[in-house]
């Protein structure tokens, strides 16, 4: 899928609000140390930010990068993957921020 489509797809999501997006566990789970709760990523999908390619050297094929700031204008990077089986749903399966200890 192309960047383009990627963003079309998104707005979509967030036009449909919450139930637009799914929250995978490990975004808010399996890394403690960011902070993160999965009612504040779902916030930061509905809010303001840019969606990009997904160039990390892991990234999931056909993901894509949501970047954006949290209420601390901390740089938030949450990747997401979208599902058109029968209806569109943009899935967060990782979420970063760095957080000073």
């Amino acid at each position: 899928m192309k960047l383009s489509e990627a963003r079309v797809l998104f707005k979509k999501c967030q036009n449909i609000g919450l139930s637009g997006f799914v929250v995978r566990r490990h975004c808010w789970k399996d890394h403690p140390e960011r902070l993160f709760t999965q009612m504040e990523i779902l916030n930061l999908l509905l809010g303001k930010g840019n969606l990009r390619d997904n160039k990390m050297p892991s990234a999931k094929p056909d993901s894509f990068l949501w970047h954006c700031k949290d209420d601390e204008n901390r740089s938030v990077q949450i990747a997401v993957v979208f599902n058109e089986d029968g209806r569109i749903t943009a899935i967060a399966i990782s979420a970063f921020r760095k957080v000073e200890q």
